[in-house]
């Protein structure tokens, strides 16, 4: 499902109503095409405001929305505790710019404080279809949030590699006015939300301003307003992109939105009632994150035994230490603590030298069991995806899994405790009465990597496995002698 203006400018939609990604020949706008398993980057939240903030995303999963498109718009629509929305994107058909509408139409009787936050990943960099490196395109964008007095605050993102056609840029401004806004994704969803899937801006009352972190993200704030009963409010968000701007952003180049503003002063009319589809989601968009409880000194020594030594703590806790003879143990608070993932890289043999026979494996404490498994060579004969977000919002790659809680299914992420041993890592979760084990480990003899899962408290449980083949190798399963076994097959 493709939007599209006359200049080429476009945006491609998933079948759950989540923006894929945005495209002006040759630059693709966005960071990297979300999938329906990922967490899309471009966004509109809805947020009501209190002493805690509520929030939901007007947009693809979570919105539980109906969604329409025609060859001028994309329409969302949907309610919220007593707050009827409507969601219109569109594209100029006299430059490269979008906006976004919401109309807002409170039902409830008590008065509401809202505002709305516009979230938009950013690359500006030439589309292909291999990898990207998120952390090495976002150190060349430059992110500057720049204060006017008609717009409040407005973002700019420009591109400081040369492209083909120059030096591209992204202006996001809101007509109504922004309160605040924020330039990378760690200050919009921070290391905790690895735990939660609760992006940290938008619990807080105001983004963070300028950060030139590792994760090119950009949100704007809308000012936040009063509602009533019966009351009605619009809110735009418009965007401007040009393949080549020569200099630096300055305050002065905002000026440029005021028209573009008027590229979409024609209204739309609404798709028939008959035009609108229900979002669908799947395992990886509906379940939650497994809350993993803090582990006791006791099941720390069960665990991890007697000698602990070079303990790391923090206001009298336990961050982390070494065990036996090799091991690191990392426990939960120590992973909401730091930027990126605690990690390891693991290699089959005992060999040291290189060799193709060697099969290498890259665990993650957040709940990646394994990924980017290769043979030889890491660039080649890629057998499970790479992971490359440090805030899991791509919880399908490399390899996962889910656990069976009361009849609902949830996705292991951050543990109680994660263990790095010379070949192995160890992750223990414990979540009320239920206490589960996982450990992926190589093969000294064989090129082999290995995973198994215990329940060690609680009574036996399902489980789901699943595994993300890389794409760039063109993976086919087919289904070989036994119900159950599958073989994979790379066709060169």
């Amino acid at each position: 499902m493709t939007l599209a203006n006359s200049l080429g400018l476009s945006v491609d939609f998933l079948e759950n109503g989540a923006v894929k990604d945005i495209m002006a020949h040759p630059i693709r706008i966005s960071m990297k095409p979300a999938t329906p398993y990922s967490r899309n980057g471009t966004n509109i939240y809805l947020r009501k405001r209190s002493e805690t903030i509520e929030f939901i995303p007007l947009i693809g999963p979570g919105s539980n929305n109906l969604f329409a498109i025609t060859s001028e718009a994309f329409f969302a629509r949907g309610n919220w505790n007593g707050i009827d929305y409507s969601c219109t994107l569109r594209l100029s058909e006299r430059s490269y710019s979008w906006e976004w509408n919401i109309e807002i139409v409170v039902n409830s009787d008590e008065e509401t404080e809202l505002d709305l936050i516009y979230l938009q990943d950013v690359g500006l960099k030439a589309a292909n279809s291999g990898l990207i490196n998120e952390y090495y395109v976002s150190q060349y964008i430059e992110r500057i949030v720049f204060e006017d007095e008609r717009f409040g605050h407005v973002v700019c993102c420009r591109q400081n590699q040369k492209e083909a056609n120059g030096y591209p840029r992204l202006m996001i401004a809101c007509v109504d006015g922004a309160l605040s806004a924020c330039t990378d994704g760690m200050q919009f969803y921070g290391p905790d939300y690895r735990e939660n899937a609760i992006p940290r801006g938008l619990t807080a009352h105001k983004l963070g301003g300028e950060y030139a972190g590792e994760s090119s993200l950009v949100a704007i704030q809308r000012l936040p307003f009063v509602m009533r009963k019966g009351s009605t409010c619009q809110t735009r968000f418009i965007a401007k992109f040009q393949h080549h701007h020569p200099l630096a952003s300055s305050k002065d180049d905002v000026q440029m939105l005021i028209h573009t503003i008027e590229e979409f002063n024609r209204p739309l009319p609404m798709p028939p009632l008959t035009g609108w589809v229900k979002l669908k989601n799947n395992i990886f968009s509906s379940a939650e994150f497994l809350a993993a409880d803090d582990l006791n000194d006791e099941e720390l020594t069960r665990y991890f035994g007697q000698e602990q030594r070079h303990v790391e703590r923090k206001n009298g806790r336990i961050l982390s230490f070494y065990a036996s003879t090799h091991n690191h143990v990392v426990l939960k608070e120590k992973e909401l603590l730091t930027d990126r993932p605690h990690g390891h890289i693991l290699q089959t043999g005992n060999g040291f030298l290189p060799n193709e026979d060697i099969v290498a494996t890259n665990p993650f404490a957040y709940g990646v069991f394994n990924s980017h498994i290769s043979q030889g060579n890491t660039n080649f004969n890629v057998f499970l995806s790479i992971c490359s977000n440090p805030f899991n919002l791509e919880p399908a790659t490399g390899q996962r899994i889910f656990v069976n809680i009361d009849g609902q299914y949830h996705l292991l992420g951050v543990p109680s405790a994660f263990e790095m041993g010379l070949n192995h890592c160890r992750w223990i979760y414990k979540h009320g009465n239920r206490t589960f084990q996982v450990r992926t480990w190589t093969s000294k003899d064989f090129p082999q990597v290995n995973l198994d899962f215990k329940v060690i408290e609680c009574e036996a449980t399902d489980i789901i496995v699943t595994h993300h083949l890389d794409e760039s190798n063109g993976w086919q399963i087919t289904t070989v002698g036994h119900q159950g076994e599958y073989l994979s097959l790379i066709h060169i």
